[in-house]
């Protein structure tokens, strides 16, 4: 059988509030966040009654639902999205745009249920020419809750699903659609025979429709809608191969199209990487410093705001500007702004200011899962807004740190402190570890199992230490690294620890371990650190090292800790726990630090990648990425491992005002990246976002992502993954008034709203990766792939720990070892198929299917042995073509052919195309069988040519006839050595003068017969 051809393409969430006209009636879906329920009122013309449906359907993924008479219209199934619906009908649908703006106001204003109110859409209606038109189906998971329709007097109970199926919408090919947390995505399934280039989808009802960078971008009245760029693959099992894929646009109509070919005998998978970017949108100067999501795939950044014309939300727990008022002599004035996302970036479900009359910055944020955001950062503002219950109320001085808890609307501080000391604290105040712009506001902050709340981070105050601790005491030099373990409402410090020396110390992320250890990393210059336990490295190399720290949860004391350094300089941005408890490390490098463990490795490059064991004692493996240059290429922002171990990175690229004049310095623009990257270009200032496979062995994706003109950034602080592998960042973009910084249609800003400034944007993206155990094997090459041969299979599959192996033979062998060998001895095409298992597997096994064709000697034919005449000049050629001949015997040739001239065994060895030899041979007995003579006899008795010998006396039986120009036989012999000499047969007289024909008839060798004719003539 072959294998299914599946072609997946995501579609853009639409950024609209509204959707369908049918039978006369408007029909109007508004999504309320709060209460997460989807309202449909009927109106304008249709209001001779009113029916409300309410339906927990929540608005970060869609579902697919059936028409069983609770709305009007032809459609049969609808997908309601957060900002819009998709309605199916038999083989095509129909997409309803309206202006949100005007949902929002006849919202507020009281006019939604108004029969006077106007509100504009634009609709476009999707088909697929050529196709069967079949009905949809509904498919995937049901929901465990119903839907409730009340109409007239009659409830009507739906359930939601979350795939909807055109099952044969083209000859062996279905359509499937899927609800995401991003929006809608569609898939064809092709099935084995099937042609792709059935495929056809046309937009009608659009203003125009275009081709953009490889994207589809579906202009209408009210916004695009946008088909982002297809990436194709194809699989043995899990192992992808990158197959380059396009659209193709004619008179409209869409299609796919492969200029490189595919194999259908493989997996075809057209499958773009979805991408959610939009600017802040506020008109005053704003800047990115940190980002998160939370459970639902809300969306969070926050960043520095100079001014009050920030997107602020009603409600918000602080929708003032503050700014640094103080002074009124300093013109640099700035508050925290803080905005929230819903999963699709269409809509902000709130924003607003934090901050008091001085400065502040927000180094970390992260929600909880009751949706509540935790803020880490600095701040010089004795006002600073904190909470009754704080565990610290009072400004100390200098910069002091602020963790701030605000409820999940943005409309309370739950719980806010201080926590400082007479120094600065929280800013990473020494240059000697500030690599890059904004290095000064790192930190992390952190929430644990028990949903207490950590804070890693740097400190140049004394007496911050509790009793009990790895380190009580300050270390000395410009900064110690601190680590602090609150109660979730910020009322109680459980303890705080010191990590530093006699120099310049600094933490810049947490992590709890699988033990409930606090496991810190960050970087330190001081050569009399001494760290707990036995780790890697128990002492400093010099310069500047990573450090990882893990320290007992419950009071904080050491348990044990590593350095990760050479002579030069190394850092430790970000750490990361896999399932099993290893601790992995992301960081810069300007030195010699070795690699070790991993196929993946740029050599010389400023980033790596490294693996812990779980007690910090061994180092499995280090990586390094980057351009090769010697020192750091960029600017760490975000890290994570995922559920199947695959390893994900961002970091920006370009130093920020480091030129001549403060100007910017271009990054690096020859990065690696995959085929399937979403921008493959840089201006030397963008991010740099990729992801690794499991041990660092292969780059799975990587993009740079930025605008043509700014240099993207952040100002410091972290941005975070999902262990799902989906990226949300904070980003400075647009800088000095640009809009190049690329955003999705519908977006909730799409262009910088900050005229000669930046704005803070939000970047999520889908990595849509293959993670665990991945099948995958080869084989040596042998010389030639004829029986009887013996193969070495080797497998290359993505493992992890307790992996087992079990290969299946067509032929009936099977094998538990990881590399076996197996020997065929018949020609013919075998399936040699491989499962590997793990308990330890996120996915616990994986397959893999693939064949091997092994050949026969070529059979080589020459004809059966035989006498010839030495005068017909016989070619012997073999029966079927070759790529090498050799001829031995009587003639030693490399010719294709021979001419055999002497007795004797011929033989052949003939090597085919597939390098496998066969062989045949002859007998060949060569008979000189005719005399060399004329075609004219003079039998006057001069002894002249009175008189022909025609043959040799090595016949087995023998006839000559001599035959006149009336067809009489004139003469008859049996003697081959008789010859003529013009006699009649009476032997009496001679024939007269004149052409005659002589008909040879002869057999020799026992079973060969000739025949011969040959004129001549007689002349007296």
């Amino acid at each position: 059988m072959g294998a299914e051809v599946v072609i997946s393409h995501f579609t853009r969430q639409l950024n609209v509030t509204f959707l369908y006209i049918g039978g006369g009636c408007r029909f109007f879906f508004r999504t309320s966040l709060a209460v997460n329920r989807i309202f449909l009122m009927f109106f304008a013309a249709c209001l001779v009654f009113q029916s409300s449906i309410a339906a927990d359907i929540g608005p970060s993924k869609p579902v697919f639902i059936a028409n069983a008479g609770q709305w009007s219209g032809m459609h049969s199934h609808e997908a309601p999205l957060g900002n819009g619906t998709v309605f199916f009908m038999p083989g095509s649908l129909r997409i309803a745009l309206m202006d949100p703006e005007e949902i929002h106001d006849a919202h507020h204003q009281g006019r939604m249920d108004s029969a006077g109110t106007i509100f504009h859409f634009h609709t476009l209606f999707v088909d697929f020419p050529a196709s069967h038109k079949p009905e949809a189906q509904l498919g995937g998971i049901q929901a465990d809750y119903p839907l409730y329709y009340y109409q007239s007097e009659r409830t009507i109970t739906q359930y939601s699903y979350s795939e909807l199926v055109y099952k044969d919408l083209y000859d062996g090919i279905d359509m499937l659609w899927h609800g995401l947390e991003t929006g809608l995505k569609y898939d064809f399934v092709v099935k084995p025979g099937a042609d792709p280039n059935q495929i056809r989808i046309r937009y009608q009802g659009a203003e125009q429709i275009r081709i953009h960078e490889g994207r589809v971008l579906v202009q209408t009245s009210l916004g695009d809608w946008m088909e982002d760029r297809p990436y194709a693959f194809q699989e043995y099992g899990r192992q992808r191969t990158v197959v380059p894929c396009r659209f193709r646009l004619e008179a409209g109509v869409l299609q796919f199209e492969f200029p490189a070919g595919y194999d259908p005998t493989r997996p075809l998978v057209i499958d773009p990487t979805l991408i959610f970017s939009t600017y802040s949108g506020a008109q005053s100067d704003n800047f990115g410093f940190t980002a998160t999501p939370d459970i639902a795939g809300n969306m969070y950044t926050a960043g520095i705001v100079f001014g009050p014309n920030f997107p602020v939300t009603p409600g918000a727990a602080q929708d003032t500007f503050v700014g640094n008022t103080f002074d009124p002599s300093v013109t640099l004035r700035f508050d925290v702004g803080i905005l929230k996302f819903n999963p699709s970036g269409t809509n902000v479900l709130y924003a607003g200011f934090l901050g008091g009359s001085r400065i502040e910055r927000p180094h970390s944020i992260i929600a909880n899962d009751a949706g509540d955001l935790y803020v880490m950062g600095s701040t010089s503002s004795p006002d600073f807004p904190t909470t009754a219950n704080a565990f610290d109320n009072s400004f100390d001085g200098g910069y002091d740190i602020f963790v701030t808890r605000l409820s999940s609307d943005g409309t309370s501080l739950s719980s806010s402190t201080f926590f400082g000391g007479t120094a600065n604290d929280g800013l990473n105040s020494d240059g000697s570890l500030q690599y890059n712009f904004a290095d000064e506001f790192r930190g992390d902050v952190f929430i644990t199992a028990n949903n207490d709340v950590v804070i890693a981070t740097m400190t140049s105050s004394p007496g911050l230490g509790t009793a009990g601790v790895f380190q009580e005491n300050y270390g000395g030099g410009i900064s110690d690294g601190l680590v602090v373990r609150f109660s979730p409402d910020l009322a109680t410090r459980r303890w705080s620890s010191y990590l530093g020396g006699d120099q310049t110390d600094a933490l810049y992320t947490v992590k709890e371990g699988l033990d409930g250890a606090i496991i810190l990393a960050g970087s330190s210059r001081s050569a009399n650190l001494t760290l707990p336990g036995f780790g890697y490295q128990t002492t400093p190399q010099g310069g500047s090292d990573g450090m990882i720290v893990r320290l007992l949860g419950t009071d904080g004391s050491g348990i044990t800790g590593t350095f990760l350094g050479s002579p030069g300089d190394e850092q430790i941005y970000f750490i990361d726990i896999d399932g099993e408890g290893r601790v992995y490390a992301n960081g810069t490098t300007d030195s010699t630090l070795v690699t070790r463990g991993t196929n993946y490795n740029d050599p010389n490059s400023g980033q790596y990648i490294a693996r812990f064991s779980i007690a910090l004692g061994n180092l499995d493996w280090l990586g390094r990425y980057g351009s090769r240059s010697g020192s750091p290429e960029m600017s760490l922002s975000a890290f994570v491992v995922d559920l199947c171990n695959n390893v994900y990175v961002s970091g920006w690229t370009g130093k920020i005002g480091e030129g001549p004049g403060g100007t910017n310095v271009p990054g690096p623009t020859n990065l690696a990246l995959t085929n399937n990257a979403y921008q493959t270009s840089s201006n030397g200032g963008d991010f740099y976002l990729a992801a690794f496979g499991p041990g660092m062995l292969t780059l799975q994706y990587s993009t740079y992502f930025g605008g043509g003109t700014s240099y993207e950034h952040v100002d410091g602080g972290t941005s975070r993954f999902d262990k799902r592998g989906l990226m949300y960042q904070a980003v400075c973009a647009g800088c000095r008034g640009n809009n190049d910084f690329p955003t999705t249609p519908n977006a909730f800003a799409t262009s910088n709203g900050a005229a000669g400034g930046c704005n803070n944007a939000a970047l999520k993206l889908a990595f849509q990766l293959e993670s665990g155990l991945g099948a995958s094997f080869g084989w040596q090459q042998p010389p030639n792939y004829c029986v009887p041969v013996s193969i070495q299979f080797e497998e290359n599959s993505r493992l992890v720990n307790n992996t087992s192996f079990f290969w299946t033979v067509s032929n009936g062998d099977t094998s538990t070892q990881s590399n076996p060998v197996f020997t065929f001895t018949e020609p013919g095409t075998y399936s040699v198929f491989l499962r590997i298992s793990s308990p330890n597997a996120c996915n616990g096994f994986d397959t893999l299917r693939r064949f091997i064709t092994v050949y026969g000697p070529p059979e080589v034919q020459l004809p059966a042995d035989t006498c010839l005449c030495l005068e017909d000049g016989f070619v012997l050629q073999a029966n079927i073509p070759g790529d090498a001949y050799a001829w031995t015997g009587p003639v030693i040739s490399t010719d294709a052919s021979v001419t055999p001239t002497e007795s004797g065994t011929y033989k052949l060895n003939l090597t085919d195309v597939n390098g496998c030899m066969g062989d045949d041979s002859i007998n060949i007995v060569i008979v000189k069988c005719f005399e060399d003579f004329t075609n004219v006899i003079t039998p006057n008795g001069d002894g002249l040519n009175d008189r022909i010998r025609m043959a040799s006396s090595e016949f087995d039986d023998f006839e000559m006839l001599v035959v006149n120009r009336w067809g009489q036989v004139v003469f008859r012999t049996t003697d081959p050595l008789a010859g003529w000499g013009g006699e009649t047969q009476s032997g009496i007289q001679l024939v007269e003068g004149g052409d005659y024909f002589i008909r040879l008839q002869a057999r020799f060798c026992n079973t060969r017969t000739i025949e011969r004719d040959y004129p001549i003539r007689v002349v007296y």
